[in-house]
């Protein structure tokens, strides 16, 4: 039997406990409400190879208004096409607009001609000089599928009209994902949109008030496409007589953009690109 002094010891002990429960069981409860608020601060970053990606770099570059007509109009529009078909003509139309936002970047940064046709075809001339491959492998000698090659116009035309592709930023540079150029170390990536990554270059000369160069009004004819490609393939069929078949099978060169002539070693699964001569 329990004394009535203690049982009001135990009454009263227990009415001293309650708001000490309470406040225990208000904080257990409020966790869950409280981790879910901190989520979003927590949570792990995804990454998704293909998805765009930004950096401080990226965006405000003004928009480009071609103001011409006639045959230069042409001429810009058909050059631009081209980049944008033969570079990217299979790719989404996300990354059919970064191709084109490059060419323009190009055409406005002081590095680089200050034409569409001249920035295209920089280098077509020579066998391994091209800036875009598509200008001195012979690409342009087959034509171009119909549908593809409407699409690209249409996105060359919307460019030229003062679309911008924030998401590549100032970016003038790009490599397909499935490569290693030497020189992309010494960029800074602004995106990877479809199968290729895109870059600006580094400090001022990558920001978009580096894309000030005055379009020169005047788009040069492209030299005719049979022509580069047979000068080429003879001068390649030249190159390749004064010097020996690599003996490795897995070593492949061929020229791709923004380099000269590149080796492409491909061992385990793994392909780097290397500088060449």
């Amino acid at each position: 039997m329990v004394s009535k002094d203690r049982h009001d010891r135990t009454r009263w002990g227990l009415r001293g406990a309650a708001p000490a429960l309470a406040l225990l069981l208000t904080l257990v409860f409020a966790l869950p409400a409280a981790a879910q608020e901190a989520a979003p601060q927590l949570a792990l970053p995804s990454f998704d190879p293909l998805a765009t990606s930004g950096d401080a770099g990226a965006g405000g570059v003004a928009p480009f208004v071609l103001e011409a007509g006639g045959e230069t109009r042409a001429r810009a529009v058909r050059c631009l096409t081209q980049a944008i078909y033969y570079e990217a003509g299979r790719e989404p139309r996300a990354g059919q607009q970064a191709v084109a936002q490059v060419v323009l970047n190009r055409m406005r940064h002081p590095a680089f001609p200050k034409s569409v046709c001249g920035v295209v075809f920089e280098g077509a001339e020579r066998v391994t000089g091209c800036q875009f491959t598509f200008t001195c492998d012979g690409s342009l000698a087959a034509a171009p599928a119909a549908a593809r090659w409407d699409a690209a116009e249409r996105v060359a035309i919307e460019a030229l009209s003062g679309a911008v592709a924030d998401g590549v930023g100032a970016a003038t540079h790009y490599h397909a994902a499935w490569m290693t150029p030497y020189w992309s170390p010494s960029l800074v990536e602004t995106a990877r949109i479809g199968g290729h990554v895109f870059y600006r270059m580094p400090g001022a000369r990558g920001d978009p008030a580096a894309l000030g160069g005055r379009y020169s009004g005047d788009e040069p004819a492209p030299p005719p496409p049979a022509v580069t490609a047979v000068a080429n393939r003879e001068a390649a069929g030249a190159r390749s007589r004064r010097r020996a078949a690599p003996p490795n099978p897995g070593v492949g060169s061929f020229s791709v953009w923004g380099l000269q002539v590149a080796t492409v070693t491909a061992r385990q699964g793994e392909v780097t690109v290397h500088s060449g001569s």
